[in-house]
């Protein structure tokens, strides 16, 4: 592998250039780079620095980019849009409640099955170490970058019918079949290590072939591509503040600077000039030199406009709501309510059901699957509380109807039951003729005493 080459030889070599040429090769092939750290020197440190901090990163793709830049899951990330757009649908997705049902045999009732192995690890730790709702997170995160999220699946107990679930980086997982079209799993392990189908967790993003989610970094490359430019435009035009595009003219007459001469007048300027400390700061000039700015027009480039697109293209690409990203231009009082829901309906939705049919695939034992008792469900109801007023007016109809009880509007709120609370009412108000003329609606003593009539 050339990339095991490269560090062999980064090891190996004694020579600075040589050295500086592997380094540049490593920072193109991982899209991780040493510069910045101090206190190492170009052979032996800067190969171990990589083998602990980058290497993990080597094979990962890198996918380069109309805009000049390779993107990779790290550098996507640098991104604001899609740092905030990722973040918002995992963080969102950790916070959810996830519990196991499970359906009484005539499927009737649904109840929270509390004591299955499962209930803990979905709904509190993963492992001793990770938190569920930071397993959910992660997870979700990889498969919005990379259309997939792993993780290993150890079982242990009486029959192993207890499990846990170690995340793993999707750059370390690559999936592959045998002779007989069995799939497995190569996890990087210091050495690759073979994985069968059912001790993986394998949270697939969308799909085109059912095995694997497609990577969103390869389809999208240059749309985030475009959106880091115009990131690193603005940065550097800031960065470079009256250097931009600046002449400095002399008079006809006056005897030439010379290379040393234009070496020094161009450092005195950079000295007092450049950079946003000195943007203000005053400039001398001598022998009838004058400057002139050549201030760029912006709306040629249409910057401005460019990065407010870019913001609508990783909605687009994650199907977000541009208001959930800062954009406001279309988010107006009346309709942001609905705009919320739409983002429950339309952007998490689909994320919950991944989870859910991911859990069934891989977390379920076949008896359990037959079954078609046990499901694991993220709880959205977590992420609707909304208007007090509007609620409570809700929830009276809802009681009125007979379909909440007391106790279960209780519930939602957080409050313990009452005595009684279990029962469910109804309004008899609404009646068909037929039945009032019958009696039924008649108060049961109404009913014995025209019975005696």
């Amino acid at each position: 592998m050339l990339t095991k080459k490269l560090l062999t030889m980064m090891e190996r070599t004694e020579t600075p250039r040589v050295a500086r040429t592997i380094n540049w090769a490593l920072e193109k092939i991982t899209g991780y780079s040493v510069k910045g750290e101090t206190g190492l020197n170009l052979t032996g440190d800067i190969s171990e620095w990589y083998a602990r901090n980058g290497y993990y990163r080597i094979g990962f793709p890198n996918f380069s980019s109309h805009a000049g830049i390779s993107i990779t899951q790290d550098k996507a990330l640098e991104a604001t849009a899609v740092y905030a757009g990722v973040k918002l649908i995992a963080e969102d997705m950790g916070a959810l409640p996830f519990h196991v049902y499970e359906r009484t045999k005539d499927r009737k009732i649904i109840n929270r099955a509390y004591d299955h192995p499962l209930y803990g690890v979905l709904h509190d730790l993963v492992n001793p170490e990770v938190s569920a709702g930071e397993f959910v997170e992660a997870l979700t995160a990889h498969a919005l970058l990379t259309g997939n999220g792993y993780a290993g699946i150890e079982r242990y107990g009486d029959g192993k019918r207890r499990i846990a679930l170690q995340p793993w980086q999707p750059q370390d997982v690559r999936i592959d079949k045998n002779r007989a079209g069995v799939t497995f799993f190569w996890h990087r392990e210091g050495t690759d290590k073979a994985y069968a189908a059912s001790d993986v967790f394998h949270l697939r993003g969308f799909t085109l072939d059912c095995q694997k989610g497609d990577n969103v970094l390869q389809r999208a490359r240059h749309a985030i591509g475009l959106c880091l430019a115009a990131e690193q435009y603005a940065g550097s035009y800031f960065a470079s503040s009256s250097m931009v595009h600046l002449v400095l003219t002399r008079p006809p007459g006056v005897a030439a600077l010379g290379d040393e001469g234009m070496k020094n007048l161009k450092a005195g300027w950079k000295t007092w000039h450049a950079g946003l400390k000195n943007a203000w700061e005053p400039a001398v000039l001598q022998e009838g030199t004058t400057a002139q700015l050549l201030t760029p027009k912006h709306s040629e480039t249409q910057l401005i406009e460019q990065r407010t697109f870019q913001v609508l293209e990783v909605c687009r690409l994650l199907r977000l709501p541009p208001y959930k990203l800062g954009d406001l231009q279309r988010a107006i009082q009346s309709n942001i309510e609905q705009q919320a829901i739409e983002y429950i309906q339309m952007t998490l939705s689909p994320w919950v059901d991944r989870w859910r049919r991911t859990v069934h695939r891989c977390l379920l034992t076949f008896d359990e699957q037959i079954s078609q008792r046990l499901y694991a469900q993220h709880d959205v109801n977590a992420l609707q509380r909304g208007d007090f007023q509007v609620q409570a007016e809700g929830f009276r109809k809802l009681l009125e109807k007979g379909v909440y009880s007391i106790n279960e509007v209780r519930h939602w709120f957080d409050l313990n039951p009452i005595t009684g609370g279990d029962e469910h009412f109804i309004q008899l108000n609404m009646s068909t003729v037929q039945d009032i003329a019958a009696g039924a609606n008649l108060p049961s003593a109404l009913q014995s005493v025209r019975g005696k009539e």
